[in-house]
């Protein structure tokens, strides 16, 4: 859970314009590669309601920008 929630601030960074395109870049990659692809988080943000805890822009965000890619 708090991974997911280290990537929902690096999304809000994001958003407030904190980040460059090159650090954001990474921080899509490591969503990517190493919590959706290789590991659990995928199946362990299916089971944790996610509506529940995380804000409506980061979950579209990551259901379809980070999941439906990954697949």
């Amino acid at each position: 859970m708090y991974i997911l929630y280290v990537y929902a601030y690096g999304f809000q960074m994001r958003q407030r314009r904190v980040l460059r395109e090159n650090e954001w870049a990474g921080w899509i990659g490591l969503i990517r590669a190493a919590a959706f692809r290789k590991g659990t988080i995928g199946e362990y943000w299916k089971a944790i309601e996610p509506e529940n805890w995380f804000d409506p822009e980061f979950r579209d965000f990551i259901n379809n920008e980070i999941i439906r890619e990954v697949k």
